[in-house]
């Protein structure tokens, strides 16, 4: 039965590499995904364009718990990246981070 299984798979997965057809590229949009590895109850991201006047802006509304992870799709560009905990200390900055594509960062403090 588990044999039968895989070779339907095996002949599906041919059948689909064999058609001619070129593979299609798909590139994800820019988007930071930010993972809380600090010991902070809770962390909350702001950014700010590069060299820009204006202070950081938060990117979302709710926080990051300990150990879990935010993605937050952001236009292509230059961006200052802060993070802060629940009592508004600093624990994570990221500089001048060229953003043109999914970028990880991982809060350590």
């Amino acid at each position: 039965m588990l044999r039968a299984a895989i070779a339907s798979r095996v002949v599906a997965l041919a059948s689909l590499a064999g058609c001619g057809a070129a593979p299609v590229l798909i590139e994800e949009p820019p988007a930071l995904v930010a993972y809380n590895r600090t010991r902070a109850a809770s962390v909350r991201i702001g950014a700010a364009r590069c060299g820009g006047s204006e202070p950081a802006r938060a990117l979302h509304e709710a926080p990051i718990a300990p150990g879990a992870s935010l993605r937050v799709p952001l236009p292509a560009g230059c961006y200052d990246l802060v993070a802060v905990d629940g009592s508004g200390e600093v624990v994570g900055e990221q500089r001048g981070v060229a953003l043109d594509r999914p970028m990880t960062w991982a809060i350590t403090r």
